[in-house]
């Protein structure tokens, strides 16, 4: 494993706010090993995949709205109240 990092540190290494990934149910316990540093940071976010959908699908919508609206995911950040 990972020696222990910061929130910070883990963020600017990385340059992401946080890691969303499917339920890990199925994965081997080595791989689940490299998400818990991440988890203890409070940085990750386990995503309910439909089935059927790939992650292909769901990094391609990601691209599709990010190129249609670059401020998409600021706003999703900090939402303008209604």
């Amino acid at each position: 494993m990972m020696e222990p990092l910061k929130k910070f540190q883990l963020k600017a290494l990385i340059h992401v706010d946080f890691v969303a990934h499917e339920d890990f149910s199925f994965l081997d316990k080595s791989v689940l090993e490299k998400f818990e540093e991440v988890k203890k940071l409070g940085m990750f976010l386990e995503a309910n995949i439909p089935k059927g959908m790939s992650t292909k699908d769901i990094i391609d919508g990601i691209i599709e709205e990010y190129r249609k609206d670059p401020q998409f995911f600021q706003r999703l950040q900090h939402p303008v109240p209604s």
